[in-house]
């Protein structure tokens, strides 16, 4: 037998699952991110440069943040706060 699985597939490829949450990152932009943080841009930015926010990454001359950065930033914020 060569290389191939018994699927004929390279050996671990028949086991490959993609991670569904990788496929389903969103890159969101300045306006969304407002109404989902509840901040307007000058507080984002100032959150982000004082390292207490995800930095954007450029698409173009736009921002745009992975979504999943930004799942986290909210659950860790959501963990801080005393209820």
């Amino acid at each position: 037998m060569d290389s191939a699985g018994t699927s004929g597939l390279p050996y671990g490829v028949e086991d490959y699952k993609p991670n569904v949450e990788m496929l389903m990152e969103r890159l969101i932009p300045l306006s969304q991110m407002e109404s989902i943080v509840g901040f307007k841009k000058s507080k984002i930015y100032a959150l982000i440069d004082e390292g207490n926010f995800p930095k954007p990454i450029k698409v173009g001359r736009n921002s745009r943040w992975r979504s999943s950065e930004i799942e986290a930033w909210i659950e860790s914020v959501a963990s801080r706060t005393v209820v």
